[in-house]
């Protein structure tokens, strides 16, 4: 029950019990596993639409690894000392107690996220393991790391939200409540790394300068846009109707009016899932807590591993308020992951407080662990979770057949 009383099954299609062995949401996406046992039709286009997406995005892959190899060569080329050998020689000198905060830090960027999106759905009473949140905010970072947009992991989570059931209305409210909390997330750390060095502007170039300001912008755009989309639905409503109208004149949408139904279904239960969550203050502040913890980890990393290579405890201000700078600068490039803005910020911040030299053995081997390893171990993650979803789908089938 709610706080105020409220049964919320009664308002929408939530799901409040996770079934550890189907891997679903209270079976097939019913309250109780009463009524309405079968998804939605729309929930089930949705999904497929999701994972055709996810195809897609799949072979942004390819451009990532090209793009992540001619990062790393232009910020080593950078170095004249630098070789594969020195780099090699730098790990093994690496402090093994702050290389250990360091690893913790990168591995919290994903598990602060989960964190946040299950207090979300906690908020609406649905209870889901740890490991089902790592995984939803696994896929996020992936996909984010190998596609132009920062968001482009949010078709990630939402497929394997649905796929445990919880019905595609629920899973945008969700979605979009939590990115209104990372892009706050990321102005507030922002505003911390003025607060920790003052003098962390001056660092940068002026070409530096420009992405920040833009970053900033653009940032604070997107957050009054979902803050718009979660206080006036009819904005979203009018937006997807739009986007249904261009899709028919270009001949890529059919029967309109079957699709605009179906929008005003999907709409009226996003609705009723906005308005549960309105009431679920202590959650939402958990999630917003944990979005602006992830992104202390994640620019923690950078820090730890500065003080693994010897760095003074004097300096970790500096450090940390120029990382925070340059993944606000790097956050809206078009490019997957940031890659190469986010190098050429870092590298160019770094050298504001610290030689080139060692700019770049920083630069390459926090970026190194926050980035490539991060969206290493999240790929691994994500595998494993589509791994199992398709062997517990198959036993379902053999056990149905029998």
């Amino acid at each position: 029950m709610r706080e105020d009383g409220k049964d919320p099954r009664s308002e929408t299609d939530i799901l409040p019990k996770y079934d550890d062995e189907t891997g679903t949401v209270n079976g097939e996406g019913a309250p109780d596993g009463n009524a309405h046992t079968d998804k939605t039709e729309t929930d089930e286009e949705k999904e497929n639409v999701i994972g055709r997406q996810l195809k897609r995005k799949a072979l942004w892959s390819v451009a990532a690894l090209i793009l992540a190899v001619l990062s790393v060569w232009a910020v080593a080329s950078q170095a004249r000392t630098l070789t594969e050998g020195s780099v090699i020689r730098d790990l093994k000198h690496l402090k093994p107690g702050w290389t250990v905060c360091a690893a913790l830090s990168m591995i919290g960027f994903i598990w602060f996220e989960g964190e946040a999106i299950r207090a979300i759905l906690q908020g609406l009473e649905i209870r889901i393991p740890y490991r089902r949140g790592f995984l939803y905010a696994a896929g996020d970072v992936y996909f984010s790391a190998i596609t132009p947009s920062a968001s482009g992991g949010q078709p990630a989570s939402a497929f394997f939200m649905m796929k445990d059931g919880i019905s595609g209305a629920m899973t945008t409210a969700v979605l979009v409540m939590n990115l209104v909390f990372y892009t706050e997330a990321l102005l507030a750390s922002g505003i911390i790394g003025v607060l920790c060095f003052p003098g962390v502007w001056q660092c940068f170039s002026i070409l530096s300068k420009i992405l920040i300001v833009f970053g900033c912008v653009v940032i604070a755009g997107l957050a009054i846009g979902f803050h718009l989309f979660l206080r006036m639905p009819g904005m979203l409503e009018k937006a997807w109707m739009t986007c249904i109208h261009i899709g028919y004149r270009w001949h890529l949408v059919k029967q309109p009016d079957k699709h605009i139904k179906k929008m005003h279904e999907t709409m009226d239960r996003y609705r009723r899932s906005v308005s549960m969550m309105a009431g679920q203050k202590r959650f939402l502040t958990r999630a917003f807590f944990c979005n602006l913890a992830q992104r202390i980890s994640m620019i923690s990393v950078t820090v730890f591993i500065y003080l693994a290579q010897g760095g003074k405890i004097s300096h970790i201000l500096q450090v940390w308020s120029v990382q925070c700078f340059g993944t606000i600068g790097s956050y809206c490039a078009p490019i997957p992951g940031g890659m190469g803005v986010a190098d050429f910020l870092l590298l160019d911040g770094f050298q504001g407080i610290l030689n080139r030299e060692a700019a770049v053995r920083l630069e390459i081997l926090s970026r190194g662990l926050a980035f490539y390893v991060c969206v290493l171990i999240s790929g691994i993650a994500v595998a494993i979770g589509a791994v199992r979803r398709y062997r517990r789908e198959k036993k379902k089938e053999t056990d149905n057949k029998i």
